[in-house]
């Protein structure tokens, strides 16, 4: 195997950075070194994944196999198995009612635009009482 590049033979290893935007459809990072000046830099490649299951959530470990065949214009990979759950991603499913609390991609800081948005929502409700 090359300690270049991590595929090998058409499996790879990642992260999932990107779920539930697409239905049986999630984004791997895959993490690899490069060549530069006789330097190694690390670079990464981000694949969209076939996952059959919907069973992959962001910050899952998993191990992605080639496929012979494209799925569609973009996917070529599948899910393998999933190496390692996410631990915040496994509390959030068992409590649905923090979702509305925890932004994943902030750290679990509401954003401004969800703050108004909730807002906006409120007085609408309290306007039609």
């Amino acid at each position: 195997m090359n300690p270049l590049n991590p595929v090998f033979r058409g499996y790879a290893k990642g992260i999932v950075v990107s779920a539930k935007l697409m239905d049986k459809t999630v984004k791997v990072a895959v993490g690899r070194l490069g060549e530069f000046k006789n330097r190694l830099i690390p670079r990464i490649t981000r694949l969209m994944v076939h996952d059959e299951k919907n069973a992959c959530d962001v910050g899952d470990k998993v191990l992605i196999k080639q496929s012979p065949i494209k799925i569609s214009k973009h996917k070529n990979w599948s899910i393998f198995s999933i190496l390692k759950k996410d631990p915040a991603a496994e509390f959030l499913r068992h409590n649905p009612q923090f979702n509305s609390i925890v932004d994943r991609k902030k750290g679990g800081i509401p954003t401004k635009k969800r703050i108004h948005i909730e807002r906006a929502t409120k007085e609408k409700a309290q306007r039609q009482k």
